[in-house]
């Protein structure tokens, strides 16, 4: 438990250049976006309709994106005489900060393309009149010491974790943080 109310998400560990590149497919991820948003989570059929692909197609991403642990079966329905499968998304923490070496070309592109992403999702919020209050950005330097550096990450998955769940009267907020030591440091 974390916080005394929440329980710790499991963390996704990607660890293969392989494993980096399965998830990063672009329709792997924007299957993974209509997956984050549905309540009762969707069908092969219903995200290929979404995305103008092949039932087919989109049963072998949810296949691609089970195996590796960021999908999970949601039940099962009987829709006009059929069983009809479910998916959710799996609601973990993904990271690929312990990728080795030989695979940072990929890690800097899959960390370039999730940014960016995000960034055009963000960018209309700017041009809605009046700016919604709820919708910002920062950036800036901390002076802090490993040991605060450390806790800030703690505090920071630790909100996260503690509001990923969809709540009644909650919405769904997009984010993006990334941070570590300057580079820049003084001698």
């Amino acid at each position: 438990m974390s916080g005394g109310l929440f329980m710790e998400r499991k963390c996704i560990r990607l660890v293969t250049e392989k494993q980096l590149r399965a998830y990063m497919q672009p329709t792997r991820q924007r299957i993974l976006a209509l997956l984050r948003s549905s309540e009762e989570g969707m069908t092969a059929k219903q995200l290929a309709d979404r995305l103008g692909i092949a039932p087919s197609s989109a049963g072998h991403h949810l296949k691609v994106l089970r195996e590796i642990g960021l999908v999970e079966e949601a039940g099962t329905k009987r829709v006009h005489g059929f069983t009809a499968r479910y998916f959710r998304d799996a609601d973990v923490d993904v990271t690929f900060a312990e990728l080795p070496q030989a695979a940072s070309d990929a890690r800097r592109q899959a960390i370039r393309r999730l940014v960016l992403e995000d960034l055009e999702r963000f960018l209309p919020q700017l041009d809605r009149e009046p700016k919604p209050e709820d919708a910002d950005m920062m950036d800036g330097i901390l002076w802090l010491t490993p040991d605060e550096a450390a806790a800030l990450w703690r505090q920071l998955r630790a909100f996260v974790s503690a509001h990923a769940a969809r709540r009644p009267g909650t919405q769904a907020y997009n984010f993006v943080v990334f941070g570590g030591p300057d580079g820049e440091e003084k001698k």
